[in-house]
């Protein structure tokens, strides 16, 4: 992604979150609260190579897998 083009989308970003409160972007944007996994080592590499082709980090992945998980079960 070209740098004009990250512009757009934090612009199209700065937009959507016009008018929202401090503390409501607080809890959607401040990751305060931590969660141990168990997984075999097998995982834990998937996961690991998973993020790392996605340009992610292991916690980005599994929160953005998480919001598509919850996204297609509560039918939004």
């Amino acid at each position: 992604m070209s740098k004009a083009d990250k512009e757009k989308e934090y612009d199209k970003l700065a937009e959507m979150l016009k008018g929202t409160s401090t503390t409501r972007l607080e809890d959607l944007l401040i990751k305060t609260e931590r969660v141990a996994l168990r997984m075999t080592r097998t995982d834990k590499t998937k996961l690991e190579q998973m993020a790392n082709r996605c340009g992610l980090s292991a916690t980005e992945l599994v929160t953005r897998l998480l919001d598509f998980a919850w996204e297609k079960f509560e039918g939004k």
